[in-house]
């Protein structure tokens, strides 16, 4: 939990700024799909970078789709799942019909379902 504490800070502190988007790939890249803080990780505090001028090269956006791959398949009945799944149909909109299957018949298997009934699979965000 500190180290997520400290993470977050980073984005506040403007010494530690510019570490902040590397930091944030990294440490999600190095959390397994059950931790629950990866959903979060991946998703709001990747928008406190970008929407502090910090975006994600295609690298970083890869492994942040992986992670959030993860998180909805470990944490699948989960909210944190549910999550991780809608944060992966926006990094990747043509990955929601296999999410869909892969997640079929679980909390964020509806979830993907549902956003793909709404606004389809392969849309630009």
């Amino acid at each position: 939990m500190q180290a997520v504490i400290r993470l977050v800070g980073m984005a506040w502190d403007t010494l530690q700024r510019p570490s902040f988007l590397s930091s944030l790939v990294a440490s999600v890249a190095a959390r397994d799909g059950n931790d629950p803080f990866v959903p979060y990780l991946a998703g709001p505090l990747l928008g406190t970078a970008s929407a502090l001028g910090y975006l994600p090269d295609s690298e970083a956006t890869k492994q942040l789709f992986a992670a959030q791959e993860a998180a909805a398949e470990a944490q699948r009945n989960l909210a944190g799942g549910a999550f991780a799944a809608l944060g992966a149909y926006s990094r990747d909109r043509s990955s929601a019909p296999i999410l869909a299957e892969e997640l079929k018949g679980s909390l964020a298997g509806v979830i993907v379902e549902w956003i793909m009934s709404k606004h389809g699979s392969a849309e630009a965000p």
